[in-house]
């Protein structure tokens, strides 16, 4: 693999910062190897020489070139990594590499969904792929990959559990980076919904609790404009037990309603499914409730 020039974007999961992908090099590369690429890689003068030297270390160092191997395209053959590279490099965005993705083994499935929401919201679609991506990764088959790469490149050799556990580490930063694109919370709660929907009809146990991991990330996401949505519904439920004549306050109130329920959607629907409460939507349940109770015993009111 050569470098090449590479578009401007936000440091997060970034397949093209590879270390291997900054040298131009694959993982079946040997230390000598690495420091030679180092070398033409300078004098190619796309990425910095600080830029360069971080890569060359992790490479070197076989613990750190573990995180390395695991951020490539390690799993799909390295002539369809190179074309999926170049085609990153030039700006290819998920509508173009849609097939692609869809025929990938799972690592680097998840690698290239993680890289592009980067830039762009992610569509259910790709998130129940990011999913079934997840089930379908063993990580003694990543451990297999590695072992007979390292062995190519004459390099150490790493633990299962060391591969297991960098595996998950890996996991929390491709959730929060499949999040990453979306515009607003609202532009997230419609594809954690439909993403949601579709898993916990069909799915198996072990990918409900891949969504319910998503699904975590995503109400961090979310939680300064739930609890923001909150604070109105507060102030309309004080408004409403206050007013003598409440039309305008119930119809903020259900304007409020609406946009909380649509974003706390997605986390509804896995807590229904589980057969529990989701616990924001049981608290403000409640309030609204006594509400209603205190206006039917005070006032002889009743809320539709």
């Amino acid at each position: 693999m050569h470098a090449h020039s590479r578009p401007s974007r936000p440091a997060n999961f970034d397949l093209l910062q590879n270390p291997f992908v900054v040298l131009g090099i694959t993982p079946a590369t040997s230390n000598e190897g690495v420091l030679e690429a180092f070398e033409d890689a300078l004098a190619d003068g796309i990425y910095s020489e600080n830029e360069l030297n971080d890569a060359k270390q992790l490479l070197l160092n076989p613990r750190l070139r573990l995180n390395a191997e695991l951020s490539f395209l390690l799993d799909t053959p390295i002539e369809t990594a190179r074309g999926i590279y170049d085609r990153l490099r030039q700006g290819a965005r998920r509508s173009e590499l849609r097939t692609i993705i869809d025929r990938l083994a799972p690592l680097s499935r998840i690698n290239l969904i993680s890289h592009l929401a980067n830039t762009e919201p992610c569509s259910s679609e790709h998130v129940v792929s990011y999913i079934a991506a997840r089930h379908a990764l063993s990580a003694e088959a990543i451990h297999s990959t590695i072992t007979r790469l390292r062995k190519h490149a004459g390099i150490v050799s790493i633990e299962l559990s060391n591969v297991s556990d960098a595996l998950h580490g890996l996991d929390d930063l491709h959730t929060k980076c499949l999040l990453h694109g979306f515009h607003s919370a609202r532009d997230a709660a419609d594809a954690m919904r439909r993403c949601s929907e579709q898993i916990v009809l069909s799915a198996t146990p072990e990918q409900v609790d891949i969504l319910e991991s998503v699904l975590r990330a995503y109400s961090s996401l979310v939680n300064s404009e739930l609890s923001e949505l909150n604070e109105h519904i507060t102030h309309n439920l004080i408004e409403i037990e206050a007013a003598e004549r409440s039309v305008q306050e119930f119809n903020d109130l259900s304007n409020n309603l609406l946009s909380w329920n649509t974003i706390d959607e997605p986390l509804q629907i896995l807590a229904h499914f589980k057969g529990r409460d989701e616990p924001n939507a049981r608290a403000l349940f409640d309030n609204i409730r006594s509400l209603a109770i205190r206006l039917a015993n005070e006032r002889g009111l009743t809320c539709h």
